[in-house]
């Protein structure tokens, strides 16, 4: 099983939680006050976005990385037991987590909130940050993954 989809299956149950919270909340609550969500699930379902959101693009750029490697050192890549595939999936995970750090390090989650969806006040800015960034790394991947196609065409045509 891969990383990517360790982490695409993480973000997967968060939103059924997510979902299925707001489709049957509606229909056992009794009062008004039912409908807030619960401060410990709402920091839990945070937390999980975040990694499904930042995961799969933390770790595209160790992608490109070992692609560059495989590049400039073709033969020692494919002639030598190499171990940048599991270092880059650990030093993804690790960089998601500081990502999970940074964005709520301050926050306390006591604002009252209807939504998993809804960012907390506090950490409002910081997911702006978070979300400019993610959309660099992915025109990074992408101007990166242009690059490489060029020279590994022009490397088929010698």
């Amino acid at each position: 099983m891969s990383v990517s989809s360790t982490i695409n299956g993480t973000f997967l149950a968060g939103a059924s939680c997510t979902l299925g919270h707001h489709i049957v909340t509606p229909w056992i609550a009794k009062s008004d006050c039912d409908y807030l969500v619960d401060t410990g699930k709402l920091r839990g379902m945070q937390i999980l976005g975040i990694i499904g959101i930042s995961g799969p693009s933390v770790f595209m750029q160790g992608i490109i990385f070992e692609r560059l490697i495989a590049l400039a050192r073709a033969k020692f890549y494919e002639n030598s037991m190499f171990l940048v595939g599991p270092i880059i999936a650990f030093v993804s995970c690790i960089a998601t987590g500081a990502l999970v750090i940074y964005l709520f390090i301050d926050e306390t989650f006591t604002e009252p909130t209807f939504s998993y969806v809804l960012i907390p006040s506090t950490s409002g800015p910081k997911m702006n940050y978070l979300c400019w960034g993610l959309l660099s790394a992915n025109l990074i991947d992408l101007v990166a993954n242009l690059a490489m196609e060029k020279i590994n065409t022009c490397i088929r045509k010698r």
